[in-house]
């Protein structure tokens, strides 16, 4: 999947849950419940994928999600992936590959985001570790995963997430 600041694999925001839909159900399959209606900070409907995979018992872990974000029938914001570093350790396999346009994805250290990005690229503590990145289209960010003992955030630190858009409740602020 192609994930930029406006858009998700070149379905940008404003677009319709059916269109999503009709464009991501041929490359993830059907999503898991549905359009879910949620009430979240502004954001009223979710669609969401799980994106882990437990190779030894080929299932899916439903703990991280690729979720889209709508507010009155119209696409507003993604997040993929959120702590899928804790779920490595119980060897799983991201079984939905996303990167930026640039080619930062999950899993990544702030070293390569910093590398592609430049000084468009910032990391912050806020929230436990988070980074972001403008971009031409818009705002990239996640959440990243430093050293949990300490509670750092360097720039060996990983990707977690990346999303764009509204996200709902807690918005992220690096």
């Amino acid at each position: 999947l192609a994930l930029t600041g406006a858009s998700l694999n070149g379905v940008t925001f404003g677009a319709t849950p059916d269109r999503l839909g009709r464009l991501l159900d041929r490359v993830l399959g059907r999503p898991d419940g549905g359009y879910r209606a949620i009430s979240d900070c502004g954001v009223d409907h979710e669609l969401s994928w799980p994106i882990l995979l437990n190779p030894a018992t080929g299932r899916v872990a439903r703990a991280e999600e690729l979720e889209l974000f709508f507010r009155h029938g119209r696409f507003v914001g993604y997040q993929y992936g959120g702590n899928v570093l804790a779920a490595r350790g119980e060897r799983f396999h991201l079984r939905i590959g996303a990167l930026t346009t640039r080619g930062l994805a999950v899993g990544d250290t702030l070293a390569v985001g910093q590398r592609l990005y430049g000084r468009d690229f910032t990391i912050s503590s806020a929230q436990g570790g988070t980074w972001s990145a403008r971009t031409p289209d818009g705002l990239l960010r996640g959440y990243a995963f430093g050293n949990p003992k300490r509670g750092d955030v360097s720039p060996r630190s990983l990707v977690a997430s990346i999303d764009a858009g509204d996200v709902g409740c807690p918005a992220l602020s690096p």
